[in-house]
């Protein structure tokens, strides 16, 4: 009964019982026949040598006689022949080039697979099997093999990732846990629900292991940079069992042996299915005209081991125990009678060549064992002499006094000091605020109707926000040295040394106070700008406007306290300066200021300039 055939927008569904092949053979010419097969090999063997080139141009392009595989093996063999023996009479090179050797070894790779995938007669009946041809196969891979070593060790290179990738599916299936074989899904399901326990009661032995049992919480001021300085002995046995128990806390963390071998099981069966997948594509790029694969979702390992079988045949036919050591291999150049002729003396010298081989490759394991104990020696010579390297760097440092002698009498000033790192950073920070307003607040604040395409009242709020920043943290710095300072030690016109260790002593203990124990702090501050802005009711919903506010009156907090020097903001002037200022969107004919974008940096000692305002001229 026929087979129905369902058509749907131009496709052809057909059942699956006509896709049992992997491969599907297309003629797209006409074999030769037989006998104008033999009339070119006859007038190929009576050509004289010197006309071998010019012949090879009168014979049908040697692509079209590929194509025609198998039916032209009788043709390529005796093509390949007469070449080989031309070569070495004249002395001249192998033409691999003019006979399309890769080409050749593609088309007997595909017709061998086609001819093997299956045992059914019935499913082959369109070419011949390669039992037929296998004298003609056998002189041809002989020849390859000789003349073209570069194409066999290709080859062995693709039959070894073949083998590689059938070898990697064993990776695939159930794994084993204590309670039988499971899917790895269920057990990567059970191994993180047991970590994650796991990690929970690590985490109330930390919390338990520092709370500290009088107090309630810890202060961590207790640990400062000057409290650490100045430890005793008995202190920094106490810290260095500290940070052992910490150490063994987060080793347990990072340290996961059953997650370690999901994870490298895992990452193998990735690594497999990109393998397999690559090998697909490729075997599909490489077909030859006449062939196809025919299922568009095959079974994928059948396919790899339908041409790993080729390729087994065919490199069994070639004597590739030459290639990989010399280079070129050295075979017999006779036709399929002279190698009928000469089986019976080649079986004879079987043995002996099996014992050559196995000495060499004894020979060669030797070898590569003293090459891996060599690179061994050399790593473990790199790695000491790296590390006495960065001992003798380490020595060859100056050594700084960390804790300073306190008997000299600006030792608070010391304490105090600016260094270059912090003005550094808090320059970094407050170019990375005008950053952020610019993009993300702008940004934000754009689609509120009161700033509606309204540029220049948006960098206005946005200005006035870190000047009112600053301004409030002045007040309050100067409200708390009010209660503190009842008396000045000395007149107005010449300020003490004395006044100015007192007045940098009180910044620093506000400044700690506010990095400690500033939240009430901040919400006042906070509170009090955001009111400035009440007739921009849109602004006090905006999530960006807010903490553009608390980095604000953070990094105002590091230039009014954070510092000994005294950093100002400066944002007010008519003339443009190039020391002093950068211009925005400007008018480049103009020097006069019309408005500050952003404030700039300044030492209101020394005049020093750390950052540029930016204004519009």
């Amino acid at each position: 009964m026929e087979q129905n055939t369902s058509k749907s927008a131009g496709w052809s569904f057909k059942p699956p019982r006509q896709e049992l092949n992997l491969i599907k053979f297309c003629s797209r010419f006409e074999p030769l026949d037989m006998p104008t097969i033999a009339q070119l090999r006859e007038e190929i063997n009576a050509a004289h040598p010197e006309d071998m080139m010019m012949f090879l141009n009168i014979l049908p392009p040697m692509e079209q006689i590929i194509q025609q595989i198998p039916y032209t093996l009788p043709l390529l063999e005796t093509i390949f022949h007469k070449c080989i023996s031309t070569s070495e009479k004249d002395g001249v090179a192998f033409p691999k080039n003019d006979l399309c050797c890769d080409q050749l070894f593609c088309q007997l790779v595909w017709w061998m697979a086609f001819s093997e995938q299956t045992n059914s007669p019935a499913l082959r009946k369109h070419l011949p099997s390669f039992l037929e041809y296998q004298s003609c196969v056998q002189s041809l891979m002989s020849a390859i093999g000789e003349h073209c070593p570069h194409l066999i060790r290709r080859a062995q290179e693709d039959r070894s990732q073949m083998a590689a990738c059938l070898e990697s599916l064993g990776c695939h299936g159930l794994v084993n846990c204590s309670s039988g074989l499971i899917r790895i899904t269920d057990a990567v399901y059970l191994e993180m629900l047991k970590y994650l326990e796991h990690i929970k009661m690590l985490c109330l032995q930390v919390k338990e292991f520092s709370t500290p049992k009088v107090g309630g919480s810890a202060d961590p001021s207790f640990e400062s940079h000057q409290r650490q300085m100045s430890m005793r002995l008995s202190q920094v046995y106490q810290r260095l069992k500290l940070n052992e128990t910490i150490e063994c806390f987060l080793t347990e963390v990072c340290q996961n042996q059953q997650i370690t071998s999901l994870l490298r099981i895992v990452r193998k069966r990735v690594g497999s299915d990109k393998s397999l997948i690559g090998l697909f594509n490729a075997f599909s790029r490489a077909a030859p005209d006449d062939f196809e694969l025919q299922q568009l979702d095959p079974i994928i390992a059948q396919l790899i081991v339908l041409f790993k079988n080729s390729y087994d045949k065919l490199l069994s036919m070639c004597p590739t125990n030459k290639i990989g050591n010399e280079g070129s291999p050295t075979i017999s150049n006779t036709s399929t009678s002279s190698s009928r002729t000469c089986s019976s003396s080649n079986t004879s010298n079987f043995s002996t060549s099996d014992n050559d081989n196995e000495k060499e490759n004894v020979r060669i394991e030797r070898l590569k064992d003293e090459v891996q104990k060599l690179r061994k020696e050399l790593r473990l010579a790199n790695y000491t002499i790296t590390e006495l390297r960065k001992k003798v760097e380490a020595s060859e440092e100056p050594s700084e006094c960390s804790i300073p002698f306190p008997d000299y009498p600006d030792a608070t000033s010391y304490y105090n000091c600016s260094a270059k790192e912090q003005i550094s950073l808090i320059v970094k920070r407050l170019s990375e605020l005008f950053i952020y307003a610019s993009n993300d607040v702008r940004g934000e604040i754009d689609n509120f109707p009161e700033f509606l395409d309204q540029p220049n009242l948006q960098m206005e709020v946005i200005l006035r926000s870190l000047l009112g920043c600053h301004t409030a943290v002045l007040n309050y710095v100067k409200g708390k040295k009010s209660k503190l300072i009842i008396e000045k030690t000395s007149s107005e016109d010449e300020p003490s040394t004395d006044a100015h260790i007192l007045d940098a002593s009180i910044n620093a203990f506000l400044y700690r106070q506010f990095k400690t124990k500033g939240e009430q702090i901040s919400h006042e501050l906070i509170e009090l700008q955001s009111s400035n802005f009440a007739k921009y009711p849109s602004l006090q919903s905006s999530f960006k406007f807010k903490r553009f506010l608390e980095e604000c009156l953070a990094v105002c907090w590091d230039i009014v306290c954070g510092v000994e020097k005294r950093l100002t903001l400066e944002y007010e002037g008519e003339e443009l300066v190039g020391s002093r200022h950068s211009r925005g969107t400007h008018s480049s004919s103009s020097s006069r200021i019309r408005q500050f974008l952003w404030p700039g940096l300044v030492d209101a000692n020394s005049n020093r300039v750390y950052l540029k305002a930016i204004v519009l001229t």
